[in-house]
């Protein structure tokens, strides 16, 4: 009797359906219509990554690479009484003094949950993933703040310029 419980369960997992929610119809087109704006931000910042490779093209999120890097082997402190010799030539950057480190910050925090989580990925994979992802959770900022603002619809259109 408890396998045919535990089929039920998976039958009703794989069968997932917005009703479980208990959202009305205009509801639940809006959680769709903000969810493919959200995967539309994703997949437009992803488009280098997907059209050539992983890799980071300009000199700032260079940058923002080497210094999470160093973040990431080191500590905290010497993180910030760190000189880049290699940004603001010839006398280099002290990084503690020049710049915000919440960037660096967040993205060593991700790398290091995904390690934890037994995730075998590099940190330059979380430098380089984390725009689309934060372009995704700005959509859906934008679209609470134009709902605040107006109404659902000035949401949605804010969510859509947002997203592209």
């Amino acid at each position: 009797m408890p396998s045919t419980k535990a089929s039920d369960l998976l039958l009703s997992a794989s069968s997932f359906s917005l009703r479980i929610l208990k959202l009305k119809t205009k509801q639940q087109e809006l959680l769709i219509r903000v969810t493919i704006l959200c995967l539309v931000a994703f997949i437009t910042r992803l488009f280098s990554v997907l059209r050539y490779e992983s890799m980071i093209h300009e000199f700032d999120p260079y940058f923002n690479y080497r210094t999470t890097l160093f973040l990431t082997e080191k500590d905290f402190y010497e993180f910030l009484n760190r000189s880049d010799s290699e940004s603001w030539h010839p006398l280099g950057r002290i990084i503690g003094g020049t710049l915000y480190p919440g960037l660096m910050v967040t993205t060593a925090l991700i790398y290091w949950t995904l390690r934890i989580l037994r995730f075998a990925v590099h940190i330059r994979e979380v430098c380089v993933l984390i725009a689309p992802f934060f372009a995704s959770n700005t959509t859906i900022v934008a679209y609470f703040f134009g709902k605040e603002i107006w109404d659902s619809g000035a949401g949605l259109a804010a969510a859509a310029l947002i997203a592209i």
